[in-house]
């Protein structure tokens, strides 16, 4: 698991506890040396959204019983439009890409 250690700063997104800002600025310092832009004033209102969503939301044992992409999409499905979610759809769309382990690769080269 050393190499995934890298992408520790993502451990907030799945969204068992309400997200930090701190953790958030993180990433985005994170995504940032990587390429990828993230506007970090849209994106502050958006964690904030986020925030009073997972707070409601995690009361729900039905909710809190999904898979992390589930709540993602449950908090998208939710949002009134993509400008709502924009920034954070972005940095999921990065560690949603991460591949979990390297089988496939392995696969490929047999």
């Amino acid at each position: 698991m050393t190499p995934m250690e890298e992408f520790s700063t993502f451990t907030w997104m799945d969204l068992s506890e309400p997200p930090e800002w701190n953790d958030v600025e993180a990433c985005i310092k994170f995504l940032g040396e990587k390429g990828v832009v993230i506007d970090d004033v849209k994106c502050f209102d958006q964690v904030t959204n986020l925030k009073r969503f997972t707070e409601r939301c995690n009361r729900d044992e039905e909710f809190s019983g999904l898979q992390v992409h589930q709540k993602w999409t449950k908090y998208f499905e939710k949002a009134k439009s993509i400008a709502c979610y924009l920034e954070l759809l972005n940095i999921a769309q990065f560690v949603f890409a991460l591949s979990s382990h390297n089988a496939n690769v392995e696969r490929v080269s047999h």
